[in-house]
């Protein structure tokens, strides 16, 4: 026998001594379970702040995964049931029934709440708190009801009328026509020969809000309120309003129907985060 030789016995044939892999248990639920474990993941990270931006990734891997394994059922019911189609239904709906608001986050700039150009719905504002997730909420409601816009048109119930552009509505102002600023107050707008009447109250709140009562007792030239009637169904306005540096005003656009201001412009250094007078009636 060599020095330090050391015999090996084949071990016992007893049905334990062996060591066994353990079967790995198949998926019997047609990629159901797997599908449901991607949701789940998926919905966690989209709501967790930051983490919101690994959402897409693992929607995308576990669809993509269950469509090479020809699981499409459950790849089906992964894209389904994502916060996107969430929200982009809700945008849908939110349309067809004539509630839509475009949503947004921070502060709002000039111009911000006026109506959409396309779909002709108002707009929110969930203020400056950010948390890193919105996206995934604004992002497809407001790209479902933009798209409708763009489609369908307006949204039902909403201004259908003319939208003119900030250029074309200081163009049009080169024609208007003093407008006095009692009738104003009592929401009685008057040109030449027809009379144009405003939603109770909203010639008096609006002046309020644009403190134009100051500028009576400022060094500017006399406040003149002007207005001229766009293609018979937009009444724009101009309020002089009382700004330090330079001549200023609002420039605000009037549904004619409705008589309350869907849109509001800027001219000089007047700066309006929030518009004087809103679209929607007060509850």
């Amino acid at each position: 026998m060599e020095p330090f030789e050391q015999v090996l016995e084949e071990p016992a044939d007893d049905g334990g001594s062996n060591w066994q892999r353990m079967p790995v248990a198949e998926d019997t639920s047609g990629g159901y379970h797997t599908a449901l474990t991607i949701i789940l993941a998926g919905w966690g990270c989209a709501f967790f702040g930051p983490l919101s931006l690994f959402f897409p990734l693992i929607v995308i891997g576990g669809f993509l995964k269950l469509f090479s394994e020809r699981k499409l059922r459950a790849a089906a019911v992964v894209v389904l049931v994502t916060p996107f189609t969430l929200f982009a239904v809700l945008g849908i709906a939110d349309y067809a029934r004539g509630v839509a608001h475009i949503r947004g986050y921070g502060y709002p700039a000039n111009e911000f709440f006026n109506l959409d150009r396309q779909a002709r719905c108002p707009k929110v504002n969930y203020g400056c708190c950010v948390m890193g997730h919105e996206w995934v909420s604004l992002l497809p409601y407001n790209m479902a009801v933009k798209s409708l816009g763009a489609i369908i048109g307006p949204m039902p119930g909403s201004y259908r009328g003319s939208y003119p552009t900030k250029a074309e509505a200081n163009l049009a102002l080169a024609q208007a026509k003093e407008v006095s600023r009692n009738d104003f107050e009592n929401d009685l707008v008057i040109l030449g020969n027809k009379s144009i009447r405003l939603d109770n109250g909203v010639g008096k709140e609006m002046l309020e809000r644009l403190h134009f009562g100051l500028l009576e007792w400022s060094d500017q030239a006399p406040a003149k309120i002007t207005a001229i009637l766009y293609e018979e169904d937009c009444l724009i306005v101009r309020v002089p309003v009382l700004e330090e540096t330079t001549p200023s005003a609002a420039i605000a656009l009037f549904d004619v129907q409705k008589g309350r201001p869907f849109a509001f412009y800027s001219e000089g250094a007047w700066h309006h985060p929030l518009p004087p007078v809103s679209y929607q009636r007060p509850d």
